[in-house]
């Protein structure tokens, strides 16, 4: 979900999966367009991250404190 006057842009191969990224509520109206591609562009494959794991957040205080200390544990030598 985007925040409240911030305008998203969401892309799908089809028009079923641009309704259901949007999830418009019963009764509402959207706007579909068609855009075709004229130069090349380059992509973000979040399909990548998938075997990322982190634990925590980013908003946590002391988010950065465990990153230092978690860096500097796998530096020690066992």
């Amino acid at each position: 979900m985007n925040a409240r006057g911030i305008s998203v842009f969401y892309g799908a191969t089809n028009i079923e999966t641009a309704i259901s990224e949007v999830r418009p509520p019963v009764g509402s109206q959207i706007l579909i367009g068609r855009f075709d591609i004229i130069r090349p562009i380059r992509l973000l494959d979040l399909n990548a991250l998938s075997t990322v794991r982190v634990s925590g957040s980013i908003f946590d205080p002391d988010y950065a404190h465990l990153r230092i200390d978690n860096d500097l544990s796998a530096q020690r030598p066992l």
